[in-house]
């Protein structure tokens, strides 16, 4: 992968038993969170609010839900569709073809 866990902040996975979020895609937000200043934060946040980020995860339909947080207004649809790929990776198909027709027509 892109992302190696080496110099990422040490915030512990608020889902130990990783029902709802896995080692590897708590891994993915927290070096999200050290991207670029858009996503600072973001997995403190996720750590704080893990019950409604349980949510949203464990929805059956999360592309179509609103990101948690003030993240929904913060984050663009591509940053959204970043999020999303950390969490449900097999759901990105469907944003995808949103943010095409969103930005590029049908």
């Amino acid at each position: 992968g892109i992302l190696v866990e080496e110099g990422l902040p040490e915030i512990e996975n608020p889902d130990p038993k990783q029902k709802a979020i896995t080692a590897k895609a708590w891994m993915l937000i927290r070096g999200l969170g050290e991207t670029t200043s858009d996503f600072q934060g973001i997995a403190m946040h996720v750590s704080n609010n893990y019950q409604e980020w349980r949510k949203w995860i464990k929805a059956k339909e999360p592309q179509e839900k609103p990101v948690p947080g003030e993240w929904n207004e913060k984050l663009s649809i591509f940053q959204k569709l970043l999020v999303l790929k950390c969490f449900r990776d097999e759901k990105i198909i469907f944003s995808m073809m949103e943010f095409i027709e969103k930005n590029l027509g049908k």
